[in-house]
């Protein structure tokens, strides 16, 4: 018996190439703060001036800037178009009407001072407070057909809980009655001061976002009425002025998302194979 055996060896060589495995952490992060407001927001408030030169036109002025186009004095001289107004009721800038807007709760016609339909204080045919006083009525408890006036509740306009009552009027606005149908259109504010020097109306901030409107800035800003109009002039006849401060902050919630962006590397393999093939012969011899 033989035995033959054959061992054969291959070699084989191979590069694995670089591999590079990205993998993302993304962290989120939310943050509460305040932040200062620029400009003062708008809104109406209530003026009143004394001691100015009785009966006579002023002009109102915010921090150098003329702004009788937003001042809604007491009295606003109308022309009735239709219908009879009513004590207490809402008063409305028709909605076709653009230019501004308008709501306003009335007062008695010959409402001074307290409760709008329950005045401490009024106009009497002896007290002559405005000019032709008496051919506006404003000695009446009640309004007509033919009132050619309307007493706003100035104090109620600067009130924040009035949510209802804002905005400022403008010549030719129609104003509706929203219990009583009534309609007429403003014909001008009396910026007038009464025969004892007094004058209060209401200043309607402008919207500061809303393009051509004049801006104004947080802080003391100083608000006037004269007799000039121009505010450089050096021979006034009549002038009061206080400061009007405001601030105001809002929230902000700041959110950020950062995400990471890992690498694994896995550098380039040089790998070598080797193959053996062994072969094996048997041969076997038999006897009989």
């Amino acid at each position: 018996m033989s035995q033959t055996t054959t061992t054969t060896t291959s070699f084989r060589s191979y590069v694995v190439p670089e591999k590079i495995i990205p993998r993302d952490n993304v962290t989120e992060s939310i943050s509460h703060y305040t932040e200062a407001i620029t400009f003062v927001r708008s809104r109406n408030i209530t003026f009143t001036a004394n001691n100015l030169k009785p009966l006579t036109r002023h002009y109102v002025y915010f921090e150098g800037t003329r702004v009788e186009k937003f001042i809604t004095s007491k009295i606003i001289k109308i022309l009735p178009i239709s219908g009879t107004f009513q004590v207490g009721e809402l008063v409305e800038s028709d909605p076709l009407f653009t230019s501004a807007k308008f709501s306003c709760r009335l007062c008695t016609p010959n409402h001074l001072y307290g409760p709008y339909n329950n005045p401490t204080k009024v106009f009497t045919n002896d007290i002559i407070r405005l000019p032709l006083v008496s051919e506006f009525g404003l000695d009446a408890t009640e309004y007509t057909f033919s009132s050619n006036v309307l007493n706003i509740d100035i104090f109620g306009l600067a009130n924040e809980s009035e949510v209802d009552f804002s905005g400022y009027i403008l010549p030719g606005m129609k104003l509706v009655g929203r219990s009583s149908g009534a309609v007429a259109q403003v014909v001008e504010s009396f910026l007038v001061s009464d025969e004892t020097g007094s004058l209060t109306g209401s200043f309607f901030i402008p919207d500061p976002t809303q393009n051509g409107n004049p801006t104004f800035i947080n802080g003391s800003n100083t608000f006037a009425v004269s007799s000039g109009s121009n505010i450089t002039d050096t021979n006034l006849l009549s002038y009061a002025e206080n400061e009007y401060y405001s601030s105001g902050t809002y929230n902000v919630t700041d959110e950020n998302t950062i995400t990471t962006r890992n690498y694994t590397i896995i550098p380039e393999q040089k790998v070598n194979e080797t193959t053996i093939t062994t072969t094996t012969s048997n041969t076997v011899t038999r006897y009989r």
